[in-house]
Order: structure tokens, then C-alpha cells, then sequence
């Protein structure tokens, strides 16, 4: 649809034009990334370092942004990433297409609020038609996780078969369909060693005594918060009483630790600090510990080895029979010194867990291959969650009619107007970045599931060539999207505050 611009001069037109201008000078990096032909950046610092990408999120939230409006999309591209883990190009590219849009249609600004309400009517309609389109996928072993996978890990075929063996090994936690399991949660990196499944978990995290056993059939102790005495204030610790306090606090936590260790704990794993004088102790008794372990960790620990965390307060309060009972239980805890991380196998086979150990020839490419897997991981989750449509952007057209038929004279008519031009730029920012620009566009049909062949121009169906996406991945962006979009629409001025 070609829209005409009309030449305003009020000063909501002059806000609205200014953040537009500064909304599309990031997302004009992000255009030529997208698709199956998109290229990647270099990100070089001040310093000489260097990030080779096409992830809309690593690129933006790499660049210096100071305008406030442009701050908008990095939060949109933030939010998707979040969200999903993938798409996060799209998401910029959608909400860039509907502030330019905006700004041709938009006159008077004392009709914001129906266009507002035609967009969101129209992203609602929408969303609607793209999950008519929805096809689900009944397993973790279906065939079209593979593609899904692929076109998310960017057509590295070795990296997404990683993903979706890791993926398969673990279907027992994800079952038919993904519940709390975070597959993303078990991608570890490494540079110059072998990429390859890992039974287990890993934490990369080193002991302070550095504990180099292996233990085996070992009762674990998950500790929410600090495993040191209660804190006093300056004041009170230089009185007689309170050095006596913090004696008294000590002891306490000291016997505590000792029937930790009668308990037959051999690893504790705290979410914070803890006493030194208690962690020596649990090092002389060839007990684990490892402090300061993220709560991601902790709550995968939790399932491995069927327990919960628990206080520091709860603990001074239990015997030696009570921690027993509310200690977990693990096959084995070993540590993997070529990749400085310790494995959690769980006991229980119903919870045995595989992780996935990323790595290329330097660093800059490991990690740049462990935020791909990271991406595919949660594609794939969202894909099992709720299904797929067609990719390449061509689901979003197929949702081009139902949006014309909508249109009317109404005040909310623009609003329509403005979501029905920008739905479709990201399919046409694809056809561009693969040198199509002047293709003429089809009229696509869900039934027959038609795209183009980006090397030659051919129509071709796209489930069949597996050119798939996560229908979650479209829903997220087109809210996203238009949540900022309107957002920024709002604005009538811009005030520096004190």
C-alpha cells in the first residue's frame, strides 16, 4: 500500500517526527540482518573488541542509544528477547513500520486515541488470523522441530542438530509440551574444545578450597540467602554484648554446620555468602560448597535432585534426622576440568537431565554460537508450546486481506490503515535483503502454504522446505510491537525533568 505524506507543522506532528527519526536510525541497523540472505555487523568498542552478529538484541543493546524515543525499541527488542529468545529483528522492524506509517497517515492529534484503537483493533484481528493458521507439533521428535531449529540457530545445520539432540535427550522434562523445563538453561560454552551433549548439569563456578573430588550417591542442601550469623549493627558489635551476640551467633551456626555433615550432605549450594570459618569446616569434611550460584541454577538443581531451598533459620531449627529428610539426593556431582564447570546427575532416571556444551576456535565465535543456541533453544520451546506457521514473513500476508476487509470510514479507519502497511514490511524487508526487491508481490494462500525460493525467485511451499517459525515468536513481536508503538504515538511533548 502506498501511503501519501502530508506536510503538518503542529507540535505534537514535530515530537511524533523527531522520535520517529530517532526510532529509525537503530532499527536501520537491524534491516539488513533479517532472513535466510540478511548479513551480520561488527560491533567494535572503544577498546578495539569486537562482536559479529545478526541478532537484532546483541546489536542494539551494544550501541550507544541516548534519545529516549530510540530507548523504546531497544525495550521492545529486550521485551521480545525475554519473551522468546527470537525474533527480536522482526519486533523493530514491525514497530519502525508502524511509526512511519503513523507519521504519513496521522493529521490531527486530536484523533490519536481512535487510531490508536484501529491498531490495536487490527493487531488483535490479526493475531487471530495467524493462529487460525496455527500447526501444531505433537513432540519433541517431530520433524519439523528440525527446521523450526534450524532457520533459528540461522542455517548453522551442526549447531541446530546440537540443539535438537540436547533437546530430544531431555523429552522425559519436556514431555509433550514445555512446561517449567528451560532448555536454554543447559547451554554451556567453552572455546577450543569439543562441541558435544553433556549428561548432566553444569555449573561453572569454582570452589573456594578448590574441591577437585567426585563424589557419588550424594545428598545435596540447597540454601536460599546467606549461611552466616545473624547481622547486628556497628553500635551494638563494639559493646560487650554484642561481641557476645555475634560469639553466640557463630556458635550457633557452627553447630548447625556440623549436623549438616552428620546428616551425610556432601554439597551445599547457597543462592549468597557464607561464614568462612563454616565453609572451612565443610571443606575439611569433603563437603561441596559452592556460594553465590544464580537462582536459574538453584531451581534447576531443585528438580534434579527433588527438593527445595531452604533458610538458614529453617536449618538452626532442624536435627540431624530433619536435614536428612529435606536434603535432595543426586547420582553424582563430578568436576569437568577441561571446561572448569561441575556436572549434577540426578538419581532419579525420570529426571535426568543433558546439557549442551557450545564451542568454535575463539572466543568472540563461542559466544556468539552460545547466544544462537540460546535462540533456538527458545524457539523451539515456544514452537512446542504452541505450534508453528508458515515463515519468511509470509504468515503475516496471509493476514493481509482479513485486514482490508476491515477497513471502513470510521475514525479508526487510519489506525486499520497504518497496521495494514506495516505488517508487511518485515516480508518485504526479506525480499529486498535477498536482492528481490523489485519482485513483484503474491497474493499468498494459507492452504497451499506458497513463499518464494530467495535464491531464484521461485514460489515453493514453505512447510515443505521447512520455512517455519514459532507461531508464538509473530504473536509476541505484533504485541510488542504495537504496546511501544502506541506508547510512543502518545507523546505530545518531550520536557527534560529535574
Amino acid at each position: 500500500m502506498k501511503v501519501e505524506k502530508h506536510n503538518t507543522s503542529n507540535a505534537y506532528n514535530q515530537v511524533l517526527n523527531s522520535n520517529i527519526e530517532a526510532v529509525r536510525a537503530i532499527t536501520a541497523l537491524l534491516r539488513s540482518t533479517i532472513g535466510p540472505k540478511g548479513l551480520d555487523l561488527m560491533l567494535v568498542d572503544e577498546f578495539g573488541n569486537s562482536i559479529i552478529t545478526n541478532d537484532g538484541y546483541e546489536i542494539l543493546n551494544n550501541v550507544q542509544i541516548n534519545h529516549p524515543a530510540a530507548k523504546f525499541a531497544l525495550e521492545a527488542c529486550r521485551s521480545q528477547e525475554t519473551a522468546i529468545g527470537d525474533g527480536t529483528t522482526t519486533t523493530a522492524i514491525l514497530l519502525d513500520a508502524l511509526l512511519e506509517s503513523s507519521s504519513s497517515l496521522i493529521e490531527d492529534k486530536s484523533k490519536i486515541n481512535q487510531v490508536i484503537k484501529g491498531i490495536n483493533k487490527a493487531a488483535k484481528k490479526t493475531i487471530e488470523a495467524l493462529r487460525k493458521q496455527k500447526i501444531e507439533l505433537p513432540s519433541a521428535n517431530d520433524k519439523k522441530l528440525e527446521d523450526i531449529v534450524t532457520i533459528s540457530a540461522r542455517g548453522e545445520d551442526d549447531l541446530s542438530s546440537l540443539v535438537v539432540k540436547t533437546a530430544r535427550k531431555n523429552a522425559h522434562l519436556i514431555g509433550d509440551k514445555f512446561s517449567d523445563f528451560d532448555l536454554s538453561k543447559n547451554v554451556f560454552s567453552k572455546t577450543n574444545v569439543e562441541e558435544r551433549i553433556i549428561e548432566g548439569f553444569l555449573i561453572k563456578k569454582k570452589s573456594h578450597f578448590d574441591f577437585n573430588q567426585n563424589i557419588k550417591s550424594s545428598k545435596v542442601l540447597l540454601i536460599e540467602g546467606p549461611f552466616e550469623p545473624d547481622p547486628i549493627s556497628s553500635e551494638s558489635a563494639s559493646t560487650n554484648e554484642g561481641v557476645k551476640k555475634i560469639e553466640t551467633n557463630i556458635q550457633s551456626l557452627l553447630e548447625t554446620a556440623k549436623r549438616i555433615a552428620k546428616a551425610g550432605v556432601r554439597a551445599i549450594l547457597t543462592s549468597s555468602s557464607m561464614l568462612v570459618a563454616a565453609e572451612e569446616f565443610f571443606a575439611k569434611e569433603g563437603i561441596l560448597v559452592l556460594t553465590h550460584v544464580k537462582k536459574s541454577d538453584l531451581n534447576m538443581l531443585k528438580t534434579l535432585a527433588r527438593t527445595k531451598l531452604h533458610s538458614r533459620n529453617l536449618l538452626f531449627n532442624c536435627d540431624i534426622k530433619s536435614i536428612e529428610d529435606i536434603s535432595g539426593n543426586l547420582k553424582s556431582i563430578s568436576l569437568d576440568k577441561e571446561i572448569g564447570a561441575f556436572v549434577f546427575n540426578a538419581e532419579n532416571e525420570n529426571y535426568k537431565t543433558y546439557s549442551m556444551l557450545i564451542s568454535s576456535a575463539t572466543e568472540t565465535k563461542t559466544e556468539e554460537r552460545k547466544r544462537i543456541a540460546i535462540d533456538a533453544c527458545r524457539s523451539l520451546s515456544a514452537a512446542l508450546k504452541n505450534g508453528y506457521v508458515m515463515g519468511e514473513g509470509v504468515a503475516e500476508m496471509n493476514c493481509v486481506d482479513e485486514l482490508k476487509a476491515m477497513l471502513d470510514a470510521s475514525d479508526e479507519a487510519t489506525g486499520l490503515e497504518i497496521f495494514l502497511d506495516a505488517i508487511q514490511a518485515p516480508f518485504k524487508q526479506i525480499i529486498e535483503n535477498a536482492g528481490m526487491g523489485d519482485q513483484k508481490l503474491i497474493k499468498f494462500s494459507i492452504e497451499n502454504k506458497n513463499g518464494y525460493n530467495l535464491d531464484n525467485g521461485d514460489l515453493i511451499n514453505l512447510e515443505d522446505n521447512g520455512i517455519i517459525d514459532a507461531l508464538d515468536l509473530k504473536i509476541s513481536a505484533i504485541e510488542i510491537a504495537t504496546a511501544v508503538a502506541t506508547q510512543i504515538l502518545r507523546i505530545n511533548n518531550i520536557i527534560q525533568s529535574k
